[in-house]
């Protein structure tokens, strides 16, 4: 997609914007071809044409790459939720492996919200990602699993940063899977601390991002 670019300074922790969803369907339809097809048939003339516009190379791929679950109130995004949806200004935000905002749902409501700094002219990107903590080989597989079709990968910062930060970056997250895991298990304030630090390296947390 073209993306969206900062209009002006957004401060982190700033919300960016909000929205309702424009299409909601049973989350059954994703894994029902027909389904799913009967149902984006039966779309109105001008929401296919939303859909239309999207990225993707058929409207039932458009579909699945840039719908989420819909979280009911009082819950937050998840994948065991009875309905999808397709923000519409949320699908056209470009994924990046390092983000600059993250994006979640609560009663429906897409918020988008700046985890760093960002200047004005600087692109807003959230990452399409369901596991962050992986090597460059395996987000480029699940980002294609999802239907991206980027014939070079993702050109983020960090997927086109020369090789040996690639090689560190992937061995950071290695690291950062095992630590995730571990303060899971142990619930232990050190272990967050170390999450944390880690997270910094990486680009991960906010902070890094700051100027």
């Amino acid at each position: 997609s073209l993306g969206w670019f900062a209009t002006c300074d957004i401060p982190r922790d700033k919300t960016i914007f909000e929205e309702s969803p424009s299409f909601r369907f049973p989350s059954i339809v994703l894994d029902d071809s027909a389904q799913l097809q009967s149902a984006i048939s039966g779309l109105p003339q001008e929401k296919m044409a939303e859909l239309a516009a999207l990225s993707g190379q058929s409207v039932e791929t458009k579909f699945k790459t840039n719908c989420v679950p819909i979280a009911k109130a009082g819950s937050i995004v998840n994948t065991n939720t009875p309905e999808v949806g397709i923000y519409l200004t949320c699908a056209r935000l470009n994924h990046s492996c390092v983000p600059n905002a993250v994006r979640a749902t609560e009663a429906g409501k897409m918020s988008v919200v700046a985890q760093a700094d960002i200047r004005a002219g600087q692109q807003i990107t959230i990452s399409y990602l369901t596991d962050n903590f992986q090597s460059a080989e395996g987000r480029i597989r699940e980002l294609r699993a999802k239907g991206a079709t980027w014939p070079l990968g993702c050109c983020c910062e960090l997927c086109t940063a020369p090789p040996e930060i690639k090689a560190r970056s992937d061995e950071n997250r290695l690291a950062l899977a095992n630590l995730a895991q571990t303060f899971i298990n142990t619930g232990s304030p050190s272990d967050f601390t170390a999450l944390l630090a880690k997270l910094t390296q990486e680009g991960l947390w906010p902070e890094c991002h700051c100027k």
